[in-house]
């Protein structure tokens, strides 16, 4: 399901509506970090399971919400685990600058970092 805001966005983008239905969603809460966090190791989080400290940390701000985009996987044409989260409220880097778009982080245990969006055109 998408916010109507986010929609908006991606209309205003002249991105047709199709393609937003399918490919953009809303989300919030803890499921930003279950999107971009997906493919940390396991040394990543601690015994019982939780995501270590400095991750929730650096990502608290995607609770608040935001639009996820992905698309497919050219190689197997499933659903692509690779996105792009724009959280509503983005946070700063050590620069002050705004980190406007929020991307999984690269790590060896991720397949294919290399992942370009290709959107899905058909249901």
């Amino acid at each position: 399901m998408i916010h109507p805001r986010h929609f908006q966005e991606w209309l205003d983008s002249a991105v047709d509506p199709d393609l937003i239905r399918l490919n953009v969603l809303s989300i919030d809460g803890t499921d930003p970090l279950e999107y971009l966090l997906i493919a940390l190791p396991p040394t990543e989080r601690r015994n019982d399971g939780r995501l270590r400290t400095q991750w929730l940390k650096k990502y608290a701000h995607t609770e608040l919400g935001g639009w996820w985009c992905s698309g497919i996987d050219l190689l197997t044409g499933d659903d692509s685990l690779w996105g792009c989260f724009k959280p509503d409220q983005p946070r700063r880097n050590k620069k002050g600058k705004l980190i406007k778009y929020e991307h999984p982080p690269i790590s060896r245990w991720w397949k294919s970092p290399r992942q370009s969006k290709r959107f899905s055109i058909s249901t």
